[in-house]
């Protein structure tokens, strides 16, 4: 009897946890759903924002020389001519004195080197901050995350083309994406889910970016071999049409030929008429 028991509280748990783990798959394919649905990508939205940088914190002069001020904000982080990275730059629009330098950099590449070299020189300490130009929604979003991350008491929080990172201590190299308001809202009612709902969109992202990679492949793999028999049938045509031009220029000799036989001929026969015509006369 003892040992009927216990195995009906075995089944019993292990059904109790069967149960639960399906309880959870639901509530996260759920937030799946409503997460990504919510999930607008700012980098397709502002295609013109991804290559720039904000910079805060250069006092405005009098008939300034901005590219001279990127210049020079360019050689403090230690890049070499930096104006050839640089497409433009102005003063931008904000209600913030003195108003941020907008740099609009040469590629999404460019402005990634300027931001890293920015984090390893440490111009914050002298009160310049150089930043990504991100629209309200992520800047919203960005604030958001590092007050909660901040009460959470996490390493740090950052931004990367225009996605919101952040990472619980400076000894895990896990990096943790906030997806959009909603899910940030998920990540401070059940953190454990919310995480598993970014893992999974990450992974389901990383899979179609595969299955993208595979399709482009095959795609470029199938113009490649088309490319080739059209290069076949090229070679064939023009083959043929040499072909051709060598037998239209045998005829012709042959032409040629029996055109100059032809005259001979009629060389022969006119001799042979003189002839004739000089025998009776002599006759």
């Amino acid at each position: 009897m003892v040992g009927g028991f216990f195995a009906l509280l075995l089944v019993g748990s292990v059904c109790t946890l069967e149960a639960q783990e399906h309880h959870e798959n639901n509530i996260v394919e759920n937030m799946e759903d409503r997460t990504e649905s919510g999930d607008v990508d700012e980098t397709t939205q502002r295609p013109a924002r991804l290559n720039n940088i904000l910079v805060w914190g250069i006092g405005h002069r009098d008939h300034e020389d901005i590219m001279e001020i990127v210049k020079a904000i360019g050689e403090r982080l230690g890049i070499e001519e930096p104006l050839k990275e640089v497409v433009s730059a102005y003063r931008y629009y904000s209600n913030r004195t003195p108003r941020p330098i907008c740099i609009r950099m040469v590629n999404n590449a460019a402005k990634g080197k300027w931001i890293i070299m920015y984090r390893k020189s440490r111009l914050w300490k002298d009160k310049i901050y150089l930043e990504e130009h991100l629209t309200k929604n992520v800047q919203l979003l960005s604030g958001q995350t590092r007050i909660w991350a901040k009460n959470k008491h996490y390493a740090h929080t950052w931004t990367w083309n225009s996605r919101v990172y952040y990472r619980k201590n400076y000894n895990d190299p896990t990096k943790y994406r906030v997806l959009n308001i909603r899910h940030l809202l998920r990540l401070q009612t059940n953190e454990k889910l919310a995480e598993m709902v970014e893992r999974r969109l990450d992974n389901r992202t990383k899979r179609n970016n595969t299955h993208n990679t595979i399709n482009n492949t095959h795609n470029t793999t199938n113009n490649t071999h088309k490319t080739i028999n059209n290069t076949h049938n090229t070679t064939n045509n023009t083959h043929n049409t040499i072909n051709n031009t060598h037998n239209t220029t045998n005829n012709t000799h042959n032409t040629t030929n029996n055109t100059h036989n032809t005259i001979n001929n009629t060389h022969n026969t006119t001799n042979n008429t003189h002839n004739t015509t000089n025998n009776t006369h002599n006759s």
